[in-house]
């Protein structure tokens, strides 16, 4: 084995990671800032920009502006971008009554979708079913296979009882393991809520780096963002299926602990009230930069209206609606993808 070569290769790999990520976190920027403020050699920088260039990943979008700059003769330095264009990404969320699946450009700009119905169906009929429906989504949308980045597989709290392991993360790494093998291409699995928080990152190019989600609609579930990560907890299972139910035939059932009764136009004020006070004592223990809201009762703008309200008035972060709704579950799946296989390992 050429241990110089797998040395080069790393360090290739992690300098248009670096690069990436950067792009990720700013937009688009001039080559030379790239330059400067990268923790790289100048040269392998210039070099990784010119090939990720040549391979359809950076773009070019127009000029750098003029204002705030010393003036320069010539052409002015272009800005680079990432090309949103050159993977797609496919996701899937798994509820209690349906798959939601849809492929996505790097930026999340829906280009196919699709919903199938769950009927208490068994764990290899599910498998069967995300894979004809991603190459029906392919034939459909005439999308060269190799274009596409990954899979990424959120499952919901509802649907855990449907996949085969003892414990939730030996779930979804079976679930990872096998659709891996049937897909043959790289596939991440995780919670609906962890998968919405990319989204939220990725797609509505949020800047936070703190920030706490609560879904409240079909489930509850909730997540927190500390310092770009996701928070997983004590035992790993933070935003994950939340308690577990014993059925009598002996099958486990993942359900929400608790679930309260809403309306649909989000005008129940004593619902509004503790859904904010719950807010503001993790907003007061946790101290986010944010607060979004995901699910079905935060799309109303009554409820959203009055619980940013409430929140404003005591002085605490502001409350947002998040990238990912009820009619577009699958973007949690797809900002998966993106996040793990474009911007983690590419």
């Amino acid at each position: 084995m050429d241990s110089g070569f797998s040395i080069r290769n790393e360090a290739k790999r992690t300098g248009r990671l670096e690069i990436l990520n950067y792009l990720r976190a700013r937009g688009a920027s001039p080559r030379m800032d790239m330059i400067r403020q990268l923790p790289l050699p100048k040269g392998a920088v210039a070099l990784l920009v010119s090939e990720l260039l040549q391979e359809g990943i950076l773009t070019e979008r127009g000029e750098l502006p003029a204002e705030g700059r010393p003036a320069r003769r010539g052409r002015r330095s272009s800005l680079l971008d990432i090309n949103e264009n050159c993977r797609l990404a496919f996701g899937v969320v798994m509820e209690g009554d349906a798959l939601y699946l849809g492929l996505t450009n790097l930026k999340g700009d829906v280009l196919e979708r699709a919903e199938v119905p769950l009927k208490q169906p068994g764990y290899r009929e599910i498998l069967e079913q995300i894979v004809e429906q991603l190459h029906a989504l392919i034939r459909n949308g005439c999308i060269p296979p190799e274009q596409l980045l990954g899979a990424g597989i959120c499952v919901s709290c509802s649907a855990a009882g449907y996949l085969e392991g003892p414990a939730g993360g030996d779930k979804l790494l079976r679930l990872r393991r096998d659709l891996s093998h049937a897909l043959t291409m790289p596939v991440f699995t995780g919670t609906t809520i962890a998968g919405a928080i990319s989204a939220q990152r990725l797609f509505s190019q949020s800047r936070e780096e703190n920030l706490l989600m609560l879904r409240y609609g079909r489930q509850i579930e909730a997540a927190l963002l500390i310092s770009g990560r996701l928070y997983r907890g004590a035992s790993g299972r933070a935003g994950g299926f939340p308690a577990m139910q014993e059925l009598p035939d002996g099958r486990t059932s993942y359900q929400a602990a608790e679930r309260l009764e809403g309306t649909r136009d989000g005008t129940n004020q004593a619902l509004n009230e503790k859904l904010a006070r719950d807010l503001e004592l993790c907003c007061l223990t946790l101290d986010p930069e944010a607060v979004y809201g995901f699910g079905s009762y935060f799309e109303t703008e009554s409820a959203l209206k009055e619980i940013s309200r409430i929140l404003s008035e005591r002085r605490l972060p502001p409350f947002r609606p998040c990238r990912v709704t009820e009619d577009t579950l699958f973007l949690a799946g797809c900002a998966s993808a993106v996040e793990h296989c474009f911007y983690a390992a590419s």
